[in-house]
């Protein structure tokens, strides 16, 4: 059976930077799903998994109420189960729904608004503002809590799960025991889900990021892993995405958790992207990227894990900011 699949629709330069704005415009969330059902059961990575967990990861970045409306729309989530987690203090959003056999629960990244949409809330400039100042808040340490971490976490990641985290426990507890928890985000909601992760281990049957930058230490990969959640986290990571791998400098005392599913794509570069890296369009140079993870076709040279193994992978149209050292590689359906 063929796999889902979208294209990226051609672009002619600037029209590309409105890509690094979220939430997505015209975007049609979990296109085909009748096509492709949620599989609860999985514990091993699950590329169509990975595809509605993606969708899932760039829906937290609309208001409430189009979540909602896009959750309704699709059968296998029970809308009345749809449960908000926000707070405008700390900037953290994430949404948790359920299904018949599973519960999912997304956690969204930086904000960086249009600037039309902030000349008509000037609050959303100092919702960005706190988003950005909570991103370098880099200084790695045991946290108190709530939650608590006895190993090394990054603060700037963590603190915000605080203003929620009576809820979150809360909702988590209620989950009926045949419900599986799967748990995603993009950027610093990524890194929090991995946080997540780590205090229900037991709940957790998977976790699935994109763009997520180290959450912690060599003793946080090292915990992360003897409570068996490493074979559970598939970590997504585009091209040389600056968020992802600016953090694991050699030297650092950062760590990723997980398994990393590298994509990399190829193809002819826009006229922006040439100019920047002053190259072809075969460069493989420097370029500003929209990092939008958008073709749903599988490609059998993208490649699954530090291992190396050839896996065939859907990715969903999430973007993140900053720089990329890979080409795209566009399809047209």
């Amino acid at each position: 059976m063929a796999g889902p699949r979208k294209a990226i629709p051609p672009s002619f330069g600037f029209r590309n930077l409105d890509a690094l704005l979220l939430p997505a415009r015209n975007y049609r969330y979990f296109q085909n799903w009748g096509r492709f059902p949620f599989d609860a059961a999985a514990r091993e990575h699950s590329p169509v998994n990975a595809w509605w967990l993606a969708d899932c990861a760039l829906l937290v970045y609309e208001d409430p109420e189009n979540i909602r409306s896009v959750l309704g729309s699709v059968n296998c989530f029970a809308p009345a189960s749809f449960r908000l987690f926000e707070n405008p203090r700390t900037g953290l959003c994430g949404f948790a729904v359920q299904g018949e056999d599973f519960a999912v629960l997304s956690l969204r990244g930086t904000e960086f608004y249009r600037p039309a949409d902030i000349v008509r809330d000037l609050d959303k400039l100092a919702s960005m503002g706190t988003d950005i100042r909570q991103d370098m808040k880099l200084r790695m340490g045991p946290f108190d809590g709530p939650p608590k971490f006895q190993v090394p976490v990054v603060q700037g990641f963590c603190q915000p799960l605080r203003s929620i985290w009576t809820d979150l426990e809360n909702w988590i507890s209620s989950l009926p025991r045949s419900s599986n928890l799967w748990l995603t985000g993009h950027s610093l909601g990524a890194a929090m889900a991995a946080m997540i992760a780590f205090q229900f281990p037991d709940q957790v049957a998977g976790l699935y990021t994109y763009g997520c930058p180290c959450p912690g230490g060599q003793e946080f990969a090292d915990a992360f892993g003897h409570l068996g959640l490493d074979q559970r986290s598939f970590r997504y990571v585009h091209g040389n995405d600056l968020v992802a791998k600016g953090l694991e400098f050699p030297g650092t005392p950062y760590r990723h958790v997980g398994t990393l599913v590298a994509i990399d794509t190829e193809s002819r570069k826009n006229l922006l992207e040439r100019a920047w890296s002053g190259g072809t369009p075969g460069h493989d140079g420097p370029c500003p990227a929209v990092l939008c993870l958008a073709d749903l076709e599988p490609d059998p040279r993208l490649r699954h894990g530090e291992s190396g193994s050839n896996q065939s992978v859907f990715i969903s149209r999430i973007r993140h900011h900053g720089l990329d050292g890979s080409s795209w590689r566009r399809r047209h359906a």
